[in-house]
């Protein structure tokens, strides 16, 4: 029998992701977020054991935004070559989470930090409160992400903007209004990576 799918945000991600922000900031409370993390996490389902464990990590990075911000994507390796591997690093769903929930009054720099993090992990979800709450900014940064050279920002302009995402928050405007992300499916129909082609399938 397959392992549950939320065991793959358990202890041992907890420790990868410890290990990963003390390599690049000075002073963090490792055994205090491993703590903190671990406190409950059992009990709790996937979707809840990412919230939980970001909020972990929000009680240990620097207070400021920026700074905090600037510590998550510093703590990022070498963004991943390809389209394998993308889904396997689930640790770094707490760092997209970390900014879905506290980077939205500093929309262009969290913009910026999920390209960097989508090249690590899927920021689908992470994007769609900046598509609610500045959706005029964030259709521009979409725009200019379309011809990105990474594979996985390209995937974020199609599988984040759409309406209706298993998991994800709906995006009420674009389902009242699909023509307003048509210019991301003109221009990712003919992509020449079929990961980016079975996303706008997808809508």
């Amino acid at each position: 029998m397959a392992e549950p799918l939320k065991n793959l945000i358990g202890a041992q991600a907890v420790e990868r992701l410890a290990n990963q922000i003390a390599d690049v900031a000075t002073g963090f409370d490792r055994g205090g977020f491993v703590r903190a993390a671990n406190d409950g996490l059992e009990a709790l389902e996937l979707k809840d054991r990412v919230a939980h464990v970001s909020n972990a990590l929000a009680g240990c990075l620097p207070s400021s935004y920026p700074e905090a911000l600037e510590v998550v994507i510093e703590s990022l390796g070498p963004a991943i070559d390809g389209t394998d591997g993308v889904a396997e690093a689930f640790e770094i769903w707490v760092l997209c989470q970390f900014v879905e929930d506290r980077g939205l009054d500093h929309p262009e720099l969290s913009l910026e930090g999920l390209r960097d993090l989508t090249q690590h992990f899927s920021a689908e979800f992470a994007i769609r409160p900046y598509l609610i709450q500045h959706q005029d900014l964030t259709l521009k940064t979409v725009a200019r992400w379309l011809e990105d050279p990474n594979v996985h920002v390209r995937r974020l302009c199609s599988e984040g903007t759409r309406p209706r995402l298993p998991w994800g928050r709906a995006l009420r405007a674009f389902q009242a209004d699909p023509e307003m992300t048509l210019f991301v499916l003109d221009a990712l129909v003919d992509d020449p990576e079929r990961y980016v082609q079975r996303s706008v399938a997808n809508l």
